[in-house]
C-alpha cells in the first residue's frame, strides 16, 4: 500500500470485464479512492483544488446510484432473454458500459491518489 495514499499498488490492474460481478470486484477500491481524494481535496482553499472536491463528491454519489441499479439489472437480465441460449436484451451491454465507466473511475482515481502530492501534480488539468 501507497504510504499515506490509501492506494493499494498490488491492485494496480483492473479486473477484466468478463467477470462475473465485476462491481463487488473493483467498487469498494474505487470508492474508498473516490473518499480518500475529497478528503485530500477538502481543505484546498484552490479554485481547482475546491472543484476536485466538488467533483469527487458528485462522482461518489453517482458511482453509488449507477452501482446499485447495474446489480439489480445484472440479477434480472435474464428474465428478458429469448430463452435460456439466446440472450435478447441490452441490459448486459448496458451492465458491460457500467463496469467500463467503473474501470475509467479507477484509473482517474488512482492517477490523482498517486500524483496529487507531486511537484508536478497539476490540479487543472483534472477539472477540465
Amino acid at each position: 500500500m501507497a504510504v499515506g495514499r490509501g492506494v493499494d499498488d498490488s491492485s494496480s490492474n483492473a479486473p477484466e470485464v468478463g467477470s462475473s460481478d465485476p462491481s463487488q470486484t473493483i467498487l469498494p477500491t474505487v470508492l474508498h479512492m473516490i473518499e480518500d481524494n475529497t478528503l485530500h481535496f477538502k481543505n484546498d482553499d484552490s479554485e481547482h483544488g475546491q472543484r476536485l472536491h466538488s467533483g469527487f463528491l458528485v462522482l461518489k454519489e453517482n458511482m453509488d446510484k449507477v452501482t446499485t441499479l447495474s446489480e439489480a439489472l445484472r440479477k434480472e437480465a435474464h428474465l428478458y432473454d429469448f430463452d435460456e441460449n439466446t440472450p435478447g436484451n441490452g441490459f448486459r451491454s448496458f451492465n458491460n458500459i457500467v463496469h467500463q465507466a467503473v474501470v475509467s473511475v479507477f484509473s482517474l482515481c488512482k492517477h490523482v491518489c498517486t500524483g496529487r502530492d507531486s511537484l508536478l501534480f497539476r490540479k487543472g488539468h483534472y477539472v477540465r
